[in-house]
């Protein structure tokens, strides 16, 4: 990094960074279960990731978990959240509400201005990359329908799926510094 000009490399997240990720959630559960407009859906969604990082520890999914552990922790939150409000869900309504929740995170949109920031630390002449958690391929998909790699290079996306580590694991920024030639002195 050039020193002189204070250059920085910042990495982004991408859940709920680059885009709200409660659209696919309230569009599902108002598909599947014909939930109103005045349902306290960003309270689900709280409750939602709640459980998907409690259920994510309870069956030790790590960067690159067992596919099958994924699914029973998948049809769980949609369970218990939906629970949790008081409205337990019918035999196959959790694997319903899961793919409607899947699909539609590949029809997503950046929140309003997440490009333009990311255009103007690039003409401030930092570099600028995303590091994010999931499975590689559903990561990739998300990038591709923000369209987020004509933006960053590709050399600057990590992904735990692909790397291995997980956030919040030293590891994983080791081996992004390891990568980038980057220090966690410039990098945000």
């Amino acid at each position: 990094m050039n020193e002189i000009n204070n250059a920085k490399t910042i990495f982004f997240d991408v859940d709920d960074t680059l885009y709200d990720h409660l659209q696919p959630l309230r569009g599902a559960l108002q598909d599947v279960l014909g939930l109103p407009d005045d349902f306290p859906y960003a309270e689900a969604y709280h409750r939602f990731r709640y459980y998907s990082d409690w259920l994510s520890a309870q069956e030790d999914l790590s960067a690159v978990p067992e596919a099958d552990a994924v699914e029973r922790m998948r049809r769980r939150r949609f369970e218990l959240t939906m629970e949790e409000f008081g409205l337990p869900l019918q035999l196959g309504q959790a694997e319903e509400l899961q793919a409607q929740y899947l699909s539609r995170q590949f029809e997503i949109v950046p929140f309003k201005g997440a490009y333009e920031l990311i255009r103007r630390l690039q003409a401030e002449g930092h570099t600028v990359g995303l590091i994010t958690n999931g499975e590689g391929e559903h990561q990739r998909r998300k990038l591709e329908a923000l369209d987020v790699l004509s933006l960053v290079d590709e050399h600057l996306v990590f992904i735990s799926g692909t790397t291995g580590y997980a956030k919040p694991d030293r590891r994983l920024f080791n081996y992004v510094s390891k990568q980038t030639g980057t220090d966690a002195r410039s990098s945000y």
